[in-house]
């Protein structure tokens, strides 16, 4: 995915696209990123430069991998959403079930239809289960 990012940016200048379309984040990473390789040149250490920033040695050496490697769009914020999702551990047969239960008898509560579906498909179904169903599905009135 990064490196069509990076084929498309290289390929801007091509379809004169323009490239000024990053975020404000960028634009002060690259300028925190600037007056750390100026400091140093100045006499001041680098730990102190990075102290004066309030910049973690590691996010400056990441800071720096990714602008070299991707140029601005390494630094972008990266996506926190998780690779692995979970997914339901329930089927469209158990929700049909349920509402169905839930249609014959519109009274009961989560723990009654819990029962009468163990009793009546044989299977075991929570009742934390039961309830996203009946919350889920159009009441029956």
């Amino acid at each position: 995915m990064q490196q069509i990012n990076l084929l498309q940016k290289k390929l801007y200048h091509i379809n004169n696209i323009d490239e000024t379309d990053y975020s404000p984040i960028v634009w002060k990473r690259k300028e925190k990123l600037e007056k750390i390789e100026l400091l140093p040149n100045e006499g001041c250490l680098e730990t102190t430069a990075l102290e004066a920033l309030s910049l973690p040695r590691s996010t400056y050496y990441r800071w720096k991998r990714n602008y070299k490697k991707m140029g601005l769009d390494g630094l972008e914020n990266e996506n926190k959403r998780p690779k692995n999702i979970r997914k339901p551990t329930w089927t469209q047969k158990i929700e049909m079930n349920v509402y169905h239960l839930r249609k014959k008898h519109p009274l009961w509560g989560k723990q009654k239809l819990a029962v009468v579906y163990r009793r009546h498909y044989e299977e075991n179904v929570s009742e934390s289960t039961v309830w996203t169903h009946i919350n889920k599905a159009p009441q029956a009135r």
